[in-house]
């Protein structure tokens, strides 16, 4: 069911992680929610999460694309939305065939409609 959902959130901004955890609530969604990917693969395991919300600009080390490709390697199940408050970070995002791309500052009512567009395993 929607409700047994994992979720991770991967963003520097501690404003996007608490709007999007608290959607989550709503959603009735396990949200773990960390700033940084080196926080985000300290607690991804395979199969862990169903889905995950990165951010693609994060400061030092590497960025939420090359995240996102790590963890595709380790989960092809796993849903992925990517965020960027920066629009050409969307060809970046097309080119690693890691769409949609979620951007920044967004409604609630995109948030939702990308989130009806995914097809979740049971």
């Amino acid at each position: 069911t929607r409700g047994a959902m994992r979720v991770l959130i991967v963003d520097d901004d501690e404003s996007i992680r608490r709007l999007l955890a608290r959607y989550g609530a709503e959603q009735q969604w396990q949200v773990v929610a960390v700033e940084n990917p080196q926080a985000a693969l300290a607690v991804f395991h395979p199969s862990s999460f169903r889905a995950a919300f990165i951010d693609v600009n994060m400061g030092e080390g590497i960025d939420g694309i090359e995240l996102a490709r790590k963890f595709r390697v380790l989960d092809l199940d796993l849903r992925i939305m990517m965020m960027s408050g920066d629009p050409i970070n969307n060809s970046r995002i097309e080119a690693a065939d890691l769409g949609p791309m979620l951007a920044k500052p967004f409604e609630l009512s995109a948030l939702e409609e990308l989130v009806k567009s995914w097809t979740l395993p049971k």
